[in-house]
């Protein structure tokens, strides 16, 4: 009797464990359930997986021919910065071409290759800007790219003058253009080569132009926004002397 009677109070013990060892289990499997981590990194994981997505979506619609894509855009526009090379009249000739690897343009002569940084001289590399930034606008225009289609040069015939000096003196007056100690002629040859670009893609591209130097060309004269020249005098300055008022009743005097 007394052996019977603590064999079921041993088995009462086991299932009063056993039961109580659920009831953890089931408060710490719905914990774990309800639990929502915080995780600093988690919106730049988003990111990435984004990104991912966006790469995965991108590379199928190119179907594997991305490196065709680029080899014959990178053909296109090597062929458009060589003949704008030629009509510059650049001090090296040869096949001129970008070398997007160290984002640099190159030219390719019999037997050796030279890169922008050893042509020296400011001429050239203007050059290889200039040849560079037309082709590349000339194959996203005629590809129909979504990059906006406009170009703004500041002072690009700076390098045609003797020292800097001598180009800030210049007032914009075409006179003085014209006996400036420039070459004129490698000038003349830059906006030619601008106003063919212009040309050729039939309005689609814009080319804007801040200039001391002054041509007396005419298409030069009829391309001005500003037909005189800014002094710096009177109206003739980037805030005229016109726009100067007395202040007025209500007026904030910043002064």
């Amino acid at each position: 009797m007394q052996a019977a009677v603590a064999e079921d109070d041993a088995a009462n013990s086991l299932r009063d464990a056993n039961a109580r060892a659920a009831r953890v289990v089931g408060r710490v499997s719905l914990y774990l359930e309800t639990l929502r981590l915080s995780d600093r990194n988690e919106p730049l994981s988003k990111a990435v997986e984004e990104a991912s997505a966006d790469i995965a979506r991108l590379t199928a619609l190119l179907d594997g021919d991305a490196d065709e894509l680029l080899a014959s855009a990178l053909n296109s526009v090597a062929g458009q910065m060589t003949r704008s090379a030629e009509r510059l009249d650049l001090e090296h000739k040869g096949q001129y071409r970008l070398d997007i690897k160290n984002l640099t343009v190159v030219v390719d002569r019999a037997g050796r290759s030279i890169p922008m940084h050893r042509m020296g001289g400011g001429q050239n590399w203007l050059g290889c800007h200039l040849v560079a930034l037309l082709a590349l606008h000339h194959h996203f225009v005629t590809a129909k790219s979504p990059v906006p289609a406009f170009l703004v040069l500041d002072q690009p015939t700076q390098v045609y003058f003797p020292s800097v000096e001598n180009y800030d003196a210049l007032s914009g007056a075409v006179d003085e253009t014209e006996h400036a100690d420039a070459d004129l002629e490698a000038v003349r040859r830059m906006f030619e080569l601008l106003y063919s670009v212009c040309d050729e893609l039939e309005g689609k591209f814009q080319i804007i132009v801040l200039e001391h130097a002054n041509l007396p060309d005419q298409r030069f004269q009829d391309s001005l926004v500003e037909k005189e020249p800014w002094s710096g005098i009177g109206d003739h300055a980037l805030v005229p002397e016109s726009w100067k008022r007395q202040p007025t009743a209500g007026d904030v005097d910043l002064d």
